[in-house]
């Protein structure tokens, strides 16, 4: 799919996940992060996951 078509696919209002994964040093966040990539990608979802 072009840009241009992408410009002309209609987005559904309040669709997403926004997952938020916080604590402390050593816990395991990346790991969790990855997993849920991984499932979330595995359902054909689009997934960015991202380490600040």
């Amino acid at each position: 799919m072009s840009i241009s078509e992408m410009n002309h696919v209609k987005k559904k209002e309040g669709t997403g996940i926004r997952v938020v994964i916080t604590g402390k040093g050593g816990v395991g966040k990346t790991t969790i992060t990855a997993l849920l990539a991984h499932i979330f990608a595995g359902q054909l979802q689009k997934v960015l996951p991202m380490h600040l």
